[in-house]
């Protein structure tokens, strides 16, 4: 036999086995590896548009796959933690209707509590089940996890509990100008030990007189709790807190009012704490060592899902409490902490 018949020759038995094996497998092995590369580019699609939060919420709060998009394979996708409030999907003025806390609160005249980064709302809704002499507003980035708790609110049938789904940097102004329409800021009794600190220095002395009866409104408390600590040296400037926050609080919040901070971060606590106790308008309840002592020691009595899970693995929680004491600012009135008035203001405009 020839060398040319050699090379013509059918491969052994064994041999066509394992070639076919080999093509069976390529061809189970596609679906995967083409579904992978479809995910990574969604992923990587998202990164890019700025909106992380472009996922459907499932029965109990989980996100799954779109159902007639390209992620319809029904996997499980949690909103990203980490957003970039830079992005310009962040940075656009939030959509709301015209005379809103009306429409989204059952009595829109009641005092407010305002929790920024609100994330799935299970602060809010108890605060408000145990509350309801009071609003409660939370403010998430993500709109996904808001949608999520707009729905389990309405399910629990709350009405006195509301949440907004934007980037408060951008938004908050205008947010809480809207509701001072229809609560008007009153001013609180300061404790002793607050009207008596050195930043108190005003001649109006209805801060520390108590308000008419059925005079309270306004925003009487904020809590910024746990909020994303951007761990990156040059991811923070996205942190939620800022001096441009700081002024808008200051300028919203009743006198007398509380500013509640937590974190289990210390540096993003020290940080906080330091640009509330560099503003006028803000007195510390405690020395600035002073974290409000054990982590079990809540001021307010209902804890965040993320603060059980800490105090529960005996880790650290940082909390700072502040009141909101009269100051001067143009256009301010210092009795009442109420805002100034919205034309002219950019905050809705973004950087």
């Amino acid at each position: 036999m020839s060398a040319s018949d050699d090379s013509t020759q059918q491969p052994p038995l064994k041999t066509a086995r394992l070639a076919m094996d080999q093509q069976v497998a390529t061809k189970e092995r596609a679906p995967d590896q083409q579904q992978q590369q479809t995910i990574e580019e969604e992923d990587e699609s998202d990164s890019m548009d700025g909106d992380d939060d472009d996922e459907q919420m499932e029965e109990g709060g989980q996100p799954s796959g779109r159902q007639g998009g390209k992620r319809s394979r029904g996997k499980f996708r949690r909103p990203r933690n980490h957003v970039n409030p830079f992005s310009p999907f962040h940075q656009r003025p939030v959509d709301l209707e015209d005379r809103w806390p009306e429409k989204v609160f059952e009595k829109p005249s009641l005092p407010l509590h305002v929790d920024l980064g609100s994330a799935y709302g299970h602060f809010c809704m108890a605060m408000a089940e145990k509350y309801p002499s009071h609003n409660y507003l939370g403010v998430e980035i993500r709109t996904k996890v808001v949608e999520h708790a707009i729905s389990q609110r309405d399910k629990a049938g709350q009405r006195n509990a509301h949440f907004i789904g934007c980037n408060v940097n951008v938004n908050l102004d205008r947010i809480l100008t809207d509701i001072e329409a229809f609560s008007p800021p009153s001013p609180h009794p300061l404790p002793p030990s607050i009207a008596t600190h050195p930043k108190c220095t005003t001649n109006d002395k209805t801060a520390v007189e108590q308000p008419a009866a059925g005079a309270r409104g306004g925003v009487e408390c904020v809590t910024i709790q746990f909020p994303d600590p951007h761990f990156k040296k040059r991811h923070h400037k996205r942190r939620m807190v800022n001096q441009q926050l700081v002024d808008i609080i200051g300028r919203h919040l009743v006198v007398g009012g509380r500013l509640i901070l937590q974190s289990d971060i210390f540096e993003v606590a020290v940080e906080m704490r330091q640009l509330f106790d560099a503003h006028p308008a803000f007195v510390d309840t405690h020395a600035a060592d002073d974290w409000q002592g054990q982590p079990d020691q809540n001021p307010l009595g209902v804890a965040t899902e993320r603060e059980k899970g800490r105090i529960a693995n005996n880790e650290p929680v940082y909390r700072a409490v502040f009141y909101r004491v009269p100051y001067d600012e143009p256009g301010h009135d210092a009795a009442t902490g109420g805002g100034r008035e919205a034309e002219g203001d950019n905050w809705g405009e973004g950087d």
